[in-house]
């Protein structure tokens, strides 16, 4: 009977870990599908304004800001998140409120010592690095945005760990408005009054300009640098309002928990824990970023080699669509090189979806792990990992392989009224980047688990040696005329194919855990195959039998139904879910009630 009754708290235990932590995961999700509602609604008209080679100032600019935010933003929350849920899960009350006070004062120095350095190498990075002068003021733009991105670090990470999501959604979802609603108005009032002006006196900021293709290029790289502005907006807004919620709400600590708790260690003690923690973390995320920059610049720069030893060959290569877009072999190579470039990027909102919103399960899911790891509950832990990584899976399979099926439809869908030339680049390297996205997806939650466990390496190590193999894949097969950027999203599925593969089993050694990668994975993305493939069939047989008679973007809608359906349809017959995982769902015990009447719970 005691063991009886042991077993039953622990199962009870379980489920409130695994309703807490998909319950915190969904919470961050719901945030952001909203967020990459607003942010695809955004992209439509900032992409219309833009055009290709503006998106691809603005890409290129955003690439040299996020390594700086990696740098001084990324992986700090999940450090304090990570501190403050150990010391909840020991009842030390007193350092972490210290630990908040400790980590404001540090991350606001930081943030104006960042924003100072990017303002200052501005010129460095455009001229020097990227050789594309245009840059310049995109990056002025969007400097101060780190100090406030900064300011929020502590706030964000504080809740986190305290197991409330709710702060970090509802900020992300202001800040995706604002920046949406500032970003237009500065692409659409910065282009539309240089363009006056050049059409008016032939000049650009009084600077003339002969050619209509350069005029062009500078009145884009201002256009750009008016909407990335809407980054540095949002972040304020952002920041204030974790600070007026903060100020109303408090930190939801009682006196009675601050009188039992052991006193707090120093300051000095705080800082080298926040540190030996985030820089770890940090340095993963640089090297992500910075893997990044050097793809970009690399890309480019192995675009413009093809394009003056062998331009015959990439033109050819693209069926006419560089000329549709008024790319010649006249063209000066580093704009054509830009406009490729932008066309892959068309594409990025796509990809960086599947990987956004799994994240958010990694980030509901460490101070669990965390806490459980803390205080020596193993099987815990174990309940942690399977219900982390087979939710993350049930969101993925489907979404990346219904990108890999419909790459082009869904760019069509959604762009080609503007920018049909970009499409019919950018659509079969989204198809190659939705496998891509998969391996992306499990990557950062997978991370968040190791770094619980205080594996705060691993992550580091597989980041570096993952960053070189896309750089070396995109170096060697971008170099080849006939594949140039058609080619580069494979650096992608290489890179993070390994790295998603040896970070699991690192995780599984060293917890030695039996972690059910049949049920968590294997079936969840076998049953995102079949939906992939479900969209492609349908999707071929509706576009030959009625182009005629329905519009092809109807078609796409209509087929990325049947594959929902047929998706959903798979993961109860299958018995992916369980139905403890279907309760903490919303309306989740009576979605679990019906399925149990027809016997699809597993």
């Amino acid at each position: 009977m005691p063991e009886d009754r042991l077993n039953s708290k622990k199962r009870i235990k379980g489920e409130k870990t695994v309703n807490s932590l998909i319950g915190g995961g969904l919470v961050l999700t719901a945030a952001l599908a909203l967020v990459k509602l607003i942010g695809f609604l955004y992209k439509l008209p900032q992409t219309a304004i833009l055009g290709g080679s503006g998106m691809g100032i603005y890409n290129q600019a955003y690439v040299v800001y996020g390594t700086f935010y990696s740098i001084t933003v990324t992986g700090f929350p999940v450090a304090i998140s990570k501190i403050v849920a150990g010391y909840l899960s020991e009842g030390r009350y007193r350092d972490i409120k210290r630990t908040v006070r400790v980590a404001n004062l540090f991350f606001m120095a930081v943030g104006i010592a960042s924003s100072v350095i990017l303002i200052a190498f501005s010129g460095f990075y455009s001229e020097k690095v990227y050789q594309n002068p245009n840059m310049y003021y995109c990056l002025i733009a969007v400097a101060p945005s780190i100090v406030f991105s900064c300011l929020m670090t502590t706030q964000r990470g504080f809740t986190q760990g305290m197991k409330n999501m709710y702060p970090t959604a509802v900020s992300q979802v202001i800040e995706v408005i604002v920046k949406s609603i500032v970003g237009l108005l500065g692409a659409y009032l910065v282009k539309n009054a240089l363009t006056v002006e050049y059409e008016s006196l032939g000049s650009v900021l009084g600077i003339s300009y002969k050619l209509a293709n350069d005029a062009e290029m500078a009145i884009s790289s201002l256009a750009a640098a008016g909407s990335i502005f809407g980054v540095t907006a949002s972040t304020f807004v952002g920041w204030i309002y974790l600070v007026i919620r903060g100020a109303v709400r408090g930190d939801n600590i009682l006196k009675a928990d601050l009188d039992d708790s052991p006193a707090a260690n120093t300051n000095r003690y705080l800082l080298r824990q926040i540190l030996a923690v985030g820089i770890p973390i940090a340095v993963g995320s640089v090297t992500v970023a910075l893997t990044q920059q050097i793809d970009s610049i690399m890309i480019q720069r192995r675009l413009i080699d093809v394009l003056e030893s062998n331009p015959v060959a990439l033109f050819n290569s693209h069926g006419g669509w560089l000329e549709k877009a008024g790319k010649t072999l006249q063209t000066k190579p580093e704009n054509t090189a830009v406009f490729l470039y932008g066309c892959y990027t068309f594409g990025f909102s796509f990809f960086s979806l599947v990987p956004s919103i799994t994240g958010s399960f990694g980030m509901s899911a460490l101070p669990h792990i965390t806490g459980s790891w803390a205080i020596r509950d193993r099987d815990e832990t174990k309940r942690c990992i399977d219900s982390t990584l087979k939710i993350i899976a049930v969101f993925a399979a489907p979404l990346g392989f219904g990108l890999t099926a419909l790459g082009t439809p869904i760019l069509h869908m959604v762009f080609s009224r503007y920018t049909p030339e970009e499409v019919a680049i950018g659509g079969p390297l989204l198809s190659m980047l939705g496998i891509a996205s998969i391996f992306l997806a499990l990557n950062g939650p997978v991370n968040s688990m190791l770094q619980g466990i205080g594996r705060l390496d691993i992550p580091v190590k597989l980041l570096f040696v993952g960053g070189l193999v896309k750089v070396a894949a995109n170096y060697i097969l971008v170099g080849i005329p006939s594949l140039n950027i058609k080619i580069a999203p494979l650096g992608n599925i290489l890179c993070y194919g390994l790295i998603s593969t040896l970070s699991i089993f690192l995780l599984q050694k060293n917890t030695n855990l039996k972690i059910d990668i049949k049920g968590s994975l294997i079936k969840p993305l076998a049953a995102g195959a079949v939906c992939g493939l479900a969209a492609k069939v349908s999707y071929e047989v509706m576009f030959l039998l009625l182009f005629d008679v329905i519009r092809q973007k109807l078609i796409t809608l209509i087929s990325i139904a049947v594959a929902g359906a047929v998706y959903l349809i798979l993961l109860f017959v299958m018995k992916i879910m369980t139905k403890n995982e279907i309760k903490s769902l919303p309306r989740g015990e009576k979605i679990a009630s019906l399925l149990e009447k027809w016997k699809l719970l597993g």
